[in-house]
């Protein structure tokens, strides 16, 4: 394992220290912030589906983030047993932390890398594996039961973040412990605003030697900027955007003339009386600017001014879910606010723990070829959306209905360093400053196109405006069925011209691999848009889909962070 170490140096102490043996690299410590998470019925991921609990019960899941609250009832240790013998860890949460019996546990480890506690003090503790916890809410909205993904899997969690943020080597230093202790998988919603490149990334870095030992990392993909681009995109690991949900919290203010005002709220309280007055943000104000006035920012309002008016306590027009909070924080960034919860409703960016429903299905189902690596896990979520066909790829979910697959692509050999050049455009120095190893790559790999990579997606850029044809290679592998035959069918609503090279597809043993080509024409689309359709391949029982998308987006420019 390499040894990380963090001080404050100055550029031509860097550039010193870098030229040291043994020193694979040295880069800026970022500050990374925090993201959260999301739903599971909105997937299609209700409480019938069937469990299996002793395989999630050896299911390790790391957490990095701002730390845990161990007596909230989403880490209760009813119902477990002894942790996984494979668990190497142990529990360093400092200053009043204690994990549970040793024999019987449900949160089987932690550690604390900023503060002198790792409790959860910011209010975003994970439900990624927390347990079904009946009757929950927030003030009587959104009722019913608070659960995690994978909920009698066993959790370990690394606070990396305080009240200034995230550090990169915080960060990186977790992913190493977390690999050492021996987690499943990591779930990491943390970003730092603005793009970099992967060797310079703490969290590429970590998430590509968590890839080597075969855990898979998940990062929230970042919700910053223009909607076409993401901060968290290194391929070794699953990068995970926002969506909303189907549920809404509108409520509604009457006016003295009758007219109605139907908007985005959320409110933990009822007027006591039939009316009172409405203010306008401005007036009551001796800080802010208009702008900052009218919408009720943390600071703007003058107390004695809004005293008995309506003004906001949570409004949040976007991803609306009820999670496990810190009962330390208040539920609002108001200052006033001296409410403690023990579940709240959080606007998230990401629903990193996306994926954890697939693993319980993945292991009873991978049964005969052992439990897959983190390219095949990649690959089946993939293949698995359903999605707005007016929007492909911009609103898209996870659907069981087809949880079982029989035939996969390999998004890429667990060799994660074969052709990474290529990809990247990085030179082999970078790429050992990545890996940590006297890497060289494949003498022909520049030759090769990033859009042959054998994801189980297709997308391609081209120059808008004008013609084109672009040509796809893949290579499926059958894993449930020994002996199935897959059609290929092509859905679009765009003006693409799409044809599948071998558009019928015979298996007759497991593992048994065949390749097909698929050729994309038509007119480009103006600048900055895209074009899309699919593919899915089906034996009359089990679908694997595949999106396509042609787009003509610039590169992105460093620097910038976006979703």
């Amino acid at each position: 394992m390499d040894l990380l170490l963090s001080s404050l140096m100055k550029r031509q102490r860097n550039l010193q220290v870098n030229g040291f043996n043994g020193v694979v690299s040295v880069f800026p410590n970022r500050v990374y912030h925090v993201q959260t998470t999301g739903s599971w019925d909105f997937m299609g991921f209700n409480q019938t589906v069937k469990r299996n609990a002793t395989g999630e019960s050896n299911v390790i899941i790391g957490v990095v983030d701002t730390g845990i609250w161990p007596e909230l009832d989403s880490f209760s240790d009813d119902g477990f047993g002894p942790p996984p013998k494979k668990w190497k860890g142990s529990c360093k949460g400092g200053l009043y932390f204690t994990c549970t019996s040793k024999h019987i546990s449900k949160l089987i480890g932690a550690r604390v890398y900023i503060s002198d506690s790792a409790r959860d003090t910011k209010g975003t503790a994970s439900t990624a594996a927390g347990n079904m916890v009946a009757n929950t809410s927030f003030y009587g909205l959104v009722e019913g039961t608070a659960r995690g993904g994978v909920p009698s899997a066993r959790i370990a969690a690394y606070k990396v973040c305080g009240d200034s943020g995230c550090s990169a080597a915080y960060i990186l230093a977790a992913f190493y412990d977390a690999i050492a202790d021996g987690v499943d998988l990591l779930t990491v919603s943390l970003g730092a605003g603005a793009s970099s490149d992967f060797y310079l990334d703490p969290i590429a870095i970590g998430a590509f030697h968590a890839a080597e030992k075969g855990i898979l990392v998940m990062q929230s993909a970042g919700n910053f900027g223009e909607p076409e681009l993401a901060e968290g995109a290194a391929p070794w690991m699953l990068s995970v955007a926002a969506s909303t949900t189907d549920g809404l919290f509108i409520d509604k203010v009457v006016l003295g003339n009758g007219k109605t005002l139907t908007g985005f709220s959320v409110n933990s309280f009822s007027l006591d009386r039939k009316k009172v007055p409405l203010i306008y943000g401005h007036p009551a104000t001796i800080t802010c600017d208009e702008s900052g006035a009218r919408e009720c920012f943390t600071g703007c309002l003058n107390k004695t001014l809004v005293k008995n008016k309506i003004v906001p306590d949570i409004s949040t027009p976007g991803v609306n879910i009820l999670a496990a909070y810190s009962p330390y924080a208040p539920p609002s960034s108001t200052e006033t606010d001296e409410r403690s919860v023990k579940y709240n409703i959080l606007s998230g960016t990401s629903c990193l723990a996306l994926m954890l429903l697939l693993w319980l299905h993945m292991l009873k189902h991978f049964s005969l070829i052992g439990l897959p690596q983190p390219s095949n896990l990649l690959s089946l979520l993939l293949v698995t959306f359903r999605c707005n066909t007016s929007q492909l790829l911009l609103a898209c979910s996870s659907d069981l209905t087809i949880a079982f697959f029989s035939l996969f692509m390999i998004a890429s050999p667990m060799d994660p360093l074969r052709n990474p050049d290529v990809e990247f455009g990085y030179g082999e120095d970078n790429i050992r400053k990545i890996s940590g190893t006297n890497t060289t790559c494949p003498k022909n790999s520049t030759k090769m196109l990033l859009r042959n990579f054998n994801y189980p997606t297709f997308a391609a850029q081209v120059k808008p405006g004008g013609s084109f044809t672009v040509n796809f290679r893949r290579k499926v592998t059958t894993v449930g069925v020994a002996t199935s035959t897959y059609n290929a069918t092509i859905f679009s609503n765009s003006k693409l011209d799409i044809k599948v090279i071998r558009q019928v597809l015979s298996f007759t043993s497991l593992k048994e691999k065949k390749p097909f080509n698929v050729t994309v024409k038509g007119k480009a689309p103006v600048e900055s848009s895209i074009e899309s359709a699919s593919l899915t391949w089906s034996d009359g029982i089990h679908k694997v889909r595949s999106p396509i998308v042609i787009h003509t987006y610039k590169n992105s420019p460093k620097g910038k962070s976006h979703d």
